[in-house]
């Protein structure tokens, strides 16, 4: 990989957005090339969807960057060249906020939230893999449902067993340590990311806006406050959890 993409305008977010692609393309030792969805006088993008979106497609682009708006302003959950690209996109997508702080130029920890399917891993492992060898720190978490969560837990003797043995089956070499939750996946995963000690999330989708899809990301996109890591799950596979289709 050679090139991150940042897609800005000339908003408070476009400098939001360059920051974090510096941040990152500084972590990766890579390159930053900026492309340009508003024009001078501020009107949509110059380009159409299309033309945006052949940017990421060419081979030697490892991600995208590009804002997404204040959900307390306009209540889209994004505007339609943000949702053309995050639908269509081969690449992973870094979605930025409106937000207090920025991702850091130096030491990033990155929260990893795995439903234990082989197809997110599948998904998610070369991402938080490259970011891992790159200097980030990647945190797994794992939420357990009513019905999910293993019978023979006693003590957290028990659960720090469980998340040894987790981090070893779903991510080997590549999870710091991992959080065990029981609960509602999104809620758990802002929680955690609310902490103050998170400078990301990464999940997994099959690139679907449509209704009664991707619950998880639209709850993300409209509460995080962190920079989203988006990875297409291009085959149509599907998950559930953090990983929701």
């Amino acid at each position: 990989m050679s090139r991150i993409l940042a897609f800005v305008d000339d908003s408070h977010l476009g400098s939001a957005v360059r920051q974090a692609a510096t941040a990152l393309a500084d972590l990766f030792d890579i390159d930053v090339e900026e492309v340009t969805v508003t024009d001078p006088a501020g009107a949509p993008s110059p380009e159409p969807e299309a033309a945006l979106l052949s940017h990421l497609e060419a081979g030697d682009v490892a991600m995208g960057v590009l804002g997404i708006r204040d959900l307390a302003a306009k209540p889209e959950l994004v505007g339609h060249v943000a949702a053309q690209l995050l639908t269509d996109s081969p690449v992973p997508l870094v979605l930025v906020p409106p937000a207090d702080g920025e991702l850091p130029a130096g030491e990033q920890r990155w929260l990893l939230p795995l439903d234990g399917s082989a197809d997110t891993d599948g998904a998610l492992l070369p991402v938080a893999g490259r970011l891992r060898d790159a200097g980030a720190g990647i945190e797994v978490l794992h939420v357990y449902s009513s019905q999910t969560v293993p019978r023979f837990i006693e003590s957290s003797g028990d659960l720090e067993v469980l998340a040894s043995e987790f981090l070893l089956r779903h991510v080997p070499g590549v999870g710091d340590d991992c959080q065990l939750r029981l609960g509602d996946p999104g809620q758990e995963i802002l929680d955690r990311a609310r902490s103050g000690d998170i400078d990301g999330v990464i999940v997994a989708w099959q690139q679907d806006l449509s209704p009664g899809r991707a619950e998880v990301v639209r709850r993300l996109l409209r509460e995080l406050r962190l920079p989203l890591l988006v990875v297409p799950m291009t085959d149509g596979r599907s998950g559930d959890g953090a990983s929701d289709g």
